[in-house]
């Protein structure tokens, strides 16, 4: 008897253990509009950022969006990408529209026409999850990361 309560109990030990692992949940509502907004507004930038029309994201990106992407995006005077937030109709879309971001990056490093945006473009850090996608373009990453976290824990 004292052996099947201590199987019962280690098994049950192990199935806590295992309940407690695993990734952040991704089927969380995110208030997209609101993200924007607070990195558009908490978010210090060099120059300044202006928010655009969300149809705008192709066009700046370099390519569609995955049909059914609700974007949020913010540039310089210059055109280039401040802060975007992303709404994708599933994980896949959310995967191809980081890929088309991490593209514009790369490319804009490649490119090199202006340093200060190249070191800026090289600190930005793409965040999903789910299907979200958030960046922001700045020196201030810290606060950007801050203000991304509240939104994606």
């Amino acid at each position: 008897m004292k052996k099947f309560v201590a199987v019962l109990l280690a098994a049950m030990l192990c199935l806590s253990f295992a309940a407690c692992g695993g990734e952040k949940t991704t089927d969380k509502t995110v208030d997209t509009a609101a993200m924007f907004k607070a990195l558009l507004n908490d978010v210090t930038y060099t120059d300044n950022a202006t928010e655009l029309d969300g149809s705008m994201a192709g066009v700046l990106l370099g390519d569609e969006l995955p049909e059914g992407t609700e974007a949020y995006l913010a540039a310089n005077d210059s055109a280039y990408l401040r802060c975007a937030v992303f709404a994708c109709k599933d994980k896949d879309a959310a995967a191809a529209v980081k890929a088309l971001i991490q593209s514009y990056i790369d490319e804009s490093i490649d490119a090199k026409y202006n340093v200060d945006e190249v070191a800026l473009l090289q600190k930005a850090k793409i965040h999903t999850m789910g299907r979200y996608v958030a960046v922001a373009v700045t020196d201030d990453t810290d606060n950007a990361n801050k203000v991304i976290d509240r939104y994606f824990v």
